[in-house]
């Protein structure tokens, strides 16, 4: 009964890395709320690889980090709702 913070399913995901797993592609090295996630709103991958799923949708949405002005670089990135709901033309 302790609370602990998120850890990314960090040990989850460096024993899949060791296996070959691909964070974000394997479930075995990809944190079990993105894995359990039905409606695939929660992503996981390397941002730094332009092949992930993560990068293009950070190259493809508008994002923001929450506190990002402190400068202590958030490794969480959020989509921005109100672009999801614009309008789409046609």
């Amino acid at each position: 009964g302790v609370c602990t913070k998120c850890d990314m399913c960090r040990s989850k995901v460096h024993s899949g890395v060791a296996r070959g797993l691909t964070p974000g592609l394997d479930s075995d090295a990809t944190p079990g709320c993105v894995n359990a996630c039905l409606w695939g709103a929660i992503h996981f991958g390397d941002a730094e690889d332009p092949n992930s799923n993560v990068s293009r949708l950070l190259q493809q949405n508008r994002t923001f980090r929450i506190n990002e002005e402190l400068g202590t670089e958030p490794s969480v990135y959020y989509i921005n709702a109100d672009a999801l709901f614009e309008e789409q033309p046609g």
